[in-house]
């Protein structure tokens, strides 16, 4: 099997190359280039959907959503690389900016103005190398040492390096007065290299074909009890989730009452309700498929009440990438649980397991009906499955 590799920080003109040189033993799996690492450890930051979509550039808004819901912690779960190559050209050449409100993103202003989400956030500052050294290296310290636990906890088997790309970075490329005009960004990059290498005992490597000889870790990485649904208790207005069908979300008790998501009967029997999840970014493909664990746990108050040819209760699909979410934009039809196939009985709880087989890069699951009964559920959970050695 093909060894995963994640790399994160990168710039846009990261050699792929070198993949595809190695794509007999290698496999690309998540690519998150040009973002720091301080904005990957920060809290979300609250920004208008609305805004976001109305632009045309797909990429741009990938990119956005991804700084604004900070995915990239239960991507590296979901994928569970074998690899993951840290880049810090990015916390080099960008910087971060804070919000009023202490959350942090990746200060490529020049790109990110582009869409009228990111005008409207209200940024508190930027930190940089040309506007004061120290303080900017201790919250990227502090990032990265969170950032090091969070491997060292959940991914502990996943070879942590960093690739040496300060030749990128023009040696006449200086700082401001603030910092001595005698060091240069390259020299910067080179010490944030070293230190991360010396702090948490990381190689350093300028060629990716070096990584063949570094994995020989046999520990088993900690990734069978996170739940790969974001925010599955639908707090803070079901933050993370889409509202993709015709029930507006003003019809739902939110949060969750004593753990459970309801959706109360008044209302046309042939409307349809469905929340989707942010997109999980799982990493499959048809040669190497993943196998996962739904439960969940469904109340229909009447059976009766539910559609009859349309008795869907949850839904699974898969999808090319991050931002696809309808039905027809799905390239794999995962599950469609239907209820008369789970012998609901009215008025009473029922859990539900299934393994399910994802092909695709990118998963979202979510409940789903259409019916005039009240319909509640609880304890949604999308976990790894361990697979039983022989």
């Amino acid at each position: 099997m093909k060894r995963k590799v994640a790399v994160l920080g990168a710039d846009n003109y990261f050699d792929l190359l070198a993949f595809d040189n190695m794509s007999e033993s290698y496999t690309l799996s998540i690519l998150n280039p040009e973002v720091s690492v301080v904005s990957v450890m920060s809290n979300p930051i609250t920004y208008d959907r609305g805004k976001l979509f109305s632009d045309k550039d797909q990429k741009l808004i990938a990119k956005l959503l991804n700084e604004y819901d900070k995915g990239t912690l239960n991507d590296l779960i979901a994928s569970n690389p074998d690899i993951l190559i840290l880049d810090f050209f990015s916390d080099i050449k960008f910087g971060i900016s804070e919000t009023f409100s202490g959350e942090f993103i990746t200060n490529n202003h020049d790109y990110y103005a582009k869409n009228e989400s990111f005008k409207s956030l209200k940024l508190f500052r930027n930190y940089n190398l040309s506007s004061g050294l120290d303080p900017y290296i201790n919250i990227w310290s502090q990032a990265l040492k969170e950032f090091m636990n969070f491997m060292k906890t959940y991914l502990p088997k996943t070879l942590v390096v960093i690739v040496d790309n300060t030749e990128d970075v023009p040696d006449s490329t200086l700082i401001d007065e603030v910092v001595p005009k005698n060091i240069c960004l390259n020299k910067i990059w080179k010490k944030l290299n070293e230190f991360a290498k010396r702090t948490y005992d990381l190689a350093i490597i300028y060629d990716l074909t070096e990584i063949e000889f570094m994995l020989n870790n046999t520990v088993e990485n900690n990734i069978y009890e996170w739940n790969l649904i974001r925010n599955p208790k639908f707090e803070s207005n079901a933050r993370f989730w889409t509202n993709f069908g015709e029930i507006p979300l003003t019809s739902i008790k939110m949060p969750l009452t004593h753990n459970q998501l309801v959706l109360g009967g008044n209302r046309d029997k042939v409307a349809t309700f469905s929340l989707l999840s942010s997109p999980i970014h799982i990493g499959a493909s048809l040669e190497y498929p993943k196998k996962i664990e739904l439960t969940y746990e469904i109340y229909v108050e009447d059976i009766f009440g539910l559609e009859l040819t349309h008795d869907h209760i949850f839904i699974c699909r898969g999808f090319k990438n991050s931002l696809s979410i309808s039905s027809k934009d799905a390239s794999q039809h995962i599950y469609d649980q239907q209820a008369k196939l789970l012998n609901l009985t009215s008025g009473k709880w029922k859990r539900v397991r299934r393994i399910l087989t994802v092909t695709e890069a990118y998963l979202r699951v979510g409940p789903y009906v259409r019916g005039n009964t009240t319909v509640k559920w609880r304890n949604i959970c999308l976990k790894h499955l361990r697979e039983v050695q022989n």
